[in-house]
């Protein structure tokens, strides 16, 4: 399995992660800045206010266990983004 796949048994609600940061005495904004996130993207997806397709907001909602998912870069997926090719090197002439 991916070194940066994420495994929950569960999705768990928001309720549910924001009792446990209750029970263990952390504040989210502690939370955030440990995981590199800003505290207030961190209350956008626990408040709903973020979709989490990609991005941050997917990372934040995969490592507090609001949804499934993986992290990981487009070199992981074996994307290749191909350069545009330059204006000098189109050939003018039609075919």
């Amino acid at each position: 399995m991916d070194n940066n796949a994420i495994q929950v048994d569960r999705v768990r609600g928001v309720d549910e992660v924001r009792h446990e940061f209750d029970v263990r005495g952390l504040s989210i904004a502690a939370w955030a800045r440990a995981h590199g996130y800003s505290a207030q993207l961190v209350y956008q997806v626990l408040g709903g206010r973020k979709r989490c397709l990609r991005g941050q907001s997917h990372q934040i909602a995969v490592e507090l266990g609001l949804k499934r998912g993986l992290i990981g870069s487009l070199q992981q997926v074996g994307a290749r983004v191909e350069p545009v090719a330059s204006i000098s090197a189109v050939d003018p002439t039609p075919e």
